[in-house]
C-alpha cells in the first residue's frame, strides 16, 4: 500500500519521500520501499511532526509540501497538482480535502501546506496531539481551508476508500482488480469504479452535529440482533453472520451510532466483535445499563453500586472498548434506586473517563422533564411517533439545553405503524380501530405523495425540529439499505406534519406503551 500510493503520487514527477520512523518495526517498510526506487527518511517514531520536518529540510520556505498517508492508495499526481493549483489561486499557507463536503470519498486525501508553515508547526507545536498529527498546529493557527472544486454530494462523498480495516482492504483489492496500471489508472476512475461495486452504499445519510460531535439523522438500533424482537420481525434472531452483515451495511452507509443494552442479548458482543475488526474510530456507541427489575426494592446503596459497577464493566468488557459513547439508564425510575447510588456510580465513571456521556431512555414526558432539568444529563432517548402527541413541553424545553441530544426510538411502533402486521397481530388493548387507523395512514401518505406508511411514519418524525436522530432497528442488511434510502428524501413540512396530526385519532398510552402491550392467543 505504502509503495502504491507514493508511485501513484510522485506518477508526474513530483519528488516523493517515504517518511517512516528509526523504530526496527518499520525496517521492512523501509527496504520495501527502497527496493521500488523510492527515497526513504527515518525519523522519529513517537513525532511525525519531526519526521517531516526532517524529511524537507533540504526545502525552502515557500515551497509546497503535500502530506498523503499510505492507507490512502486511490490519490494521485493529478489530484495533487489540482490541491496545489488551488493553495496558490488562494493563496493561503493550507489546504485539504474534507470528505464529505468537498464531495470526494472518505480516504481520497491530501493536504498542501507551505515549507514556512510546517516549520513553525515544528518549532512551537507543543501537544503530542499537534505532534503526532502534523498538521493540527498549522490549521489551528494559520487557517483552515478545504478543496471543494469535486463538490457533488451524490456522486462519490458517501463512499470509503481508505483502508483501516480487512473489508476495507478487500474492498479497495476489488477496486484495484484487473486495472492494468494500479499506477497510472486516474483516481476519478478508481471513484468510478469504487461506486461501481454491487455492495457500494446507496447514498450518505444526512449528518449533523449533537454533544459537539457528527450525528446521523439513522442511528442503528440493535435489539434486533440481540434477540427475537419486534412486533413485525418475522424472522426472529439473525445468525452471527446475518448480524454482521447488518452491522457492516451500517457502517457502509455512514451511520455515526449504534444504539444497544446490556439488556439486549447478544447485542453488545456483537458490535464489539465488528469493532475489533478495525472500524472502532468510525461508530460511536450508546448503551443502556442492565434494569434493576431483579434487585430487590429494599436493596442497600452498596448492592445498587455494586450491580451498577458490574453492568458498566460488562458492557466495556462486551463492546471491547475502554470507554463508551453514551449510557443511558435503561429505566428513568432507576437514578433514585439505592438513595440515587446508581447516578452517584455513574457520574464516578464519567469522570474516570469510562463514559463520555451520561443519559435517561424515558418513557413519558415527565420522565424527559426532569432530565432536562439535570445538568449531568447530556443524552435523552425518548418514544416518538406520528400517533403520539404528549411531548409537546419536552420540544419547548429542548432550546434551552442544546448540550442535550434528543433521540427519538419507536418511530414505526416496532414495526405496527409499516403497513406490515396485519390488524389481528396489532395488541389486543390497542384502544383504535385498526383497519381504520392503517386505511388512514395509507391515504395520507398517498395524498402526500410518499413512497408507503413508513415513509410517512419516518418523514414526520425526522421533520421536528427538536430531535437529532432516531433509533431504529433491524435484523437484515437489505433494511439498513433500505432506511437509508429514505433519510435521503426529503422530510414532511410543517404544513404537512399540522396535516397529519389533524387527520388521525387521538392514540391511547396502552397503544403508544409497548411494556402494556396484551394479546390474545
Amino acid at each position: 500500500m505504502a509503495v502504491l500510493a507514493a508511485l501513484r503520487a510522485g506518477r508526474g514527477g513530483a519528488d516523493v519521500r517515504l517518511a517512516t520512523s528509526v523504530d526496527p518495526t518499520d525496517d521492512v517498510l523501509a527496504e520495501t520501499a527502497a527496493a521500488h526506487g523510492l527515497p526513504v527518511v527515518r525519523g522519529s517514531l513517537e513525532d511525525p511532526l519531526a519526521r517531516f520536518a526532517l524529511a524537507t529540510d533540504d526545502l525552502s520556505d515557500g515551497d509546497l509540501v503535500v502530506r498523503l498517508t499510505a492507507d490512502n492508495t486511490v490519490p494521485d499526481s493529478s489530484l495533487i497538482a489540482e490541491l496545489a493549483a488551488e493553495l496558490i489561486r488562494l493563496d493561503v499557507p493550507y489546504l485539504r480535502t474534507g470528505s464529505p463536503q468537498d464531495g470526494l470519498p472518505y480516504g481520497v486525501s491530501a493536504e498542501v501546506f507551505t515549507v514556512e508553515a510546517l516549520r513553525a508547526a515544528h518549532t512551537t507545536a507543543v501537544d503530542a496531539a499537534e505532534r503526532e498529527h502534523v498538521t493540527p498546529w498549522i490549521r489551528n493557527k494559520l487557517g483552515d481551508a478545504v478543496f471543494l472544486r469535486h463538490a457533488e454530494p451524490d456522486r462519490w462523498s458517501h463512499l470509503r476508500a481508505t483502508i483501516d480495516s480487512f473489508a476495507d482492504y478487500h474492498r479497495i483489492s476489488r477496486v484495484f482488480a484487473d486495472v492494468e496500471d494500479p499506477v497510472a489508472i486516474e483516481w476519478h476512475a478508481l471513484c468510478d469504479r469504487l461506486a461501481a461495486l454491487p455492495d457500494a452504499p446507496v447514498g450518505r445519510l444526512p449528518v449533523g452535529m449533537a454533544g459537539g460531535q457528527p450525528q446521523s439523522a439513522l442511528i442503528l438500533g440493535t435489539a434486533q440482533l440481540g434477540m427475537a424482537y419486534g412486533a413485525a420481525n418475522a424472522h426472529g434472531l439473525p445468525d452471527a453472520l446475518e448480524a454482521r452483515e447488518v452491522i457492516a451495511a451500517a457502517v457502509a452507509h455512514g451511520i455515526t451510532h449504534f444504539d444497544t443494552g446490556r439488556a439486549y442479548g447478544l447485542a453488545e458482543e456483537r458490535i464489539g466483535r465488528y469493532l475489533d475488526e478495525g472500524h472502532r474510530p468510525q461508530v460511536r456507541v450508546v448503551t443502556k445499563l442492565q434494569p434493576l427489575d431483579s434487585l430487590d426494592p429494599d436493596a442497600t446503596p452498596g448492592e445498587v453500586g455494586a450491580w451498577t459497577d458490574a453492568s458498566v464493566f460488562r458492557s466495556l468488557a462486551a463492546l471491547g472498548g475502554r470507554t463508551v459513547d453514551a449510557l443511558l439508564l435503561h429505566r428513568a425510575a432507576d437514578a433514585t434506586r439505592g438513595g440515587g447510588a446508581v447516578w452517584r456510580h455513574l457520574i464516578e465513571h464519567r469522570d474516570a473517563g469510562l463514559i463520555g456521556r451520561l443519559g435517561v431512555s424515558v418513557s413519558s414526558p415527565d420522565e424527559a422533564v426532569n432530565a432536562l432539568a439535570d445538568p449531568s444529563v447530556r443524552y435523552i432517548q425518548l418514544p416518538f411517533n406520528l400517533l403520539d402527541t404528549r411531548w409537546a413541553e419536552v420540544a419547548a424545553l429542548a432550546p434551552s439545553r442544546p448540550d442535550v441530544t434528543l433521540v427519538a426510538r419507536s418511530a414505526l411502533l416496532q414495526g405496527l405503524l409499516g403497513g406490515e402486521v396485519p390488524a389481528e397481530r396489532w395488541p389486543s388493548n390497542a384502544g383504535v380501530d385498526v383497519p381504520a387507523l392503517l386505511a388512514t395512514l395509507r391515504g395520507l401518505a398517498d395524498e402526500l405523495d410518499r413512497a408507503d406508511m413508513i415513509d410517512l411514519c419516518l418523514g414526520f418524525v425526522r421533520a421536528q425540529p427538536w430531535l437529532h436522530a432516531v433509533v431504529i432497528g433491524t435484523e437484515r442488511a437489505d433494511q439498513v439499505r433500505d432506511l437509508c434510502r429514505r433519510f435521503r428524501t426529503p422530510a414532511l413540512t410543517v404544513d404537512e406534519c399540522a396535516h397529519v396530526s389533524e387527520a388521525l385519532p387521538p392514540a391511547p398510552i396502552d397503544l403508544l406503551d409497548p411494556s402494556r402491550w396484551t394479546f390474545q392467543r
